[in-house]
């Protein structure tokens, strides 16, 4: 009987210690550092538009279509008559660089809207796959006590049966 008291108590040591094991593994889950890296940089960059290397470019190429359309107007007539087009497409090109900027700013939103939406479906899903490995482990404890308690019912029907001298009713042809 003591053999087997210490052969019971060794299966629900082991169990209970890989149950543990698991426990530590599901509290020691994090969600990867570069998803909230990248998380961080796209809300630093929700508000920004172009760079200012973008505008600078997109200025210096206005200037260079300016310049080439002054010098090709030769003559007063032609400057005074020219000088409207060219005004008016520098106000063009003012509103469409306006345009790529607010263009840029809300495509940074919604790069920044969906990195947080990622990031909050990690966090939830992470946090889902613990209470469940939680719900396992103490689910496994209780069918390890049970199976504990089962082994010993059974063998104090085995001790009762031996100390009466009739052989144990066995559970699988009982039913």
């Amino acid at each position: 009987m003591a053999l087997f008291k210490r052969n019971v108590a060794k299966k629900g040591l082991s169990i209970n210690q890989g149950l543990r094991q698991q426990i530590r593994g599901l509290e020691s889950q994090e969600i990867d550092p570069g998803i909230t890296q990248a998380n961080q940089e796209a809300q630093m960059m929700k508000d920004r538009g172009l760079s200012s290397s973008a505008i600078g470019l997109f200025k210096q190429q206005s200037d260079r279509a300016q310049s080439a359309a002054f010098s090709q107007l030769q003559g007063r007539r032609s400057a005074l008559a020219g000088a409207a087009s060219i005004v008016e497409g520098a106000n063009t090109a003012g509103l469409k660089l306006a345009d790529l900027e607010n263009e840029a700013r809300q495509q940074n939103m919604m790069a920044a809207r969906s990195s947080a939406v990622g990031l909050g479906q990690q966090k939830m899903g992470l946090q889902k796959y613990k209470q469940e490995g939680l719900f396992n482990y103490y689910l496994g404890r209780k069918q390890a006590r049970q199976a504990q308690i089962n082994s010993i019912l059974n063998a104090g029907v085995m001790l009762g049966s031996a100390a009466l001298g009739k052989p144990p009713k066995s559970s699988a042809t009982t039913g």
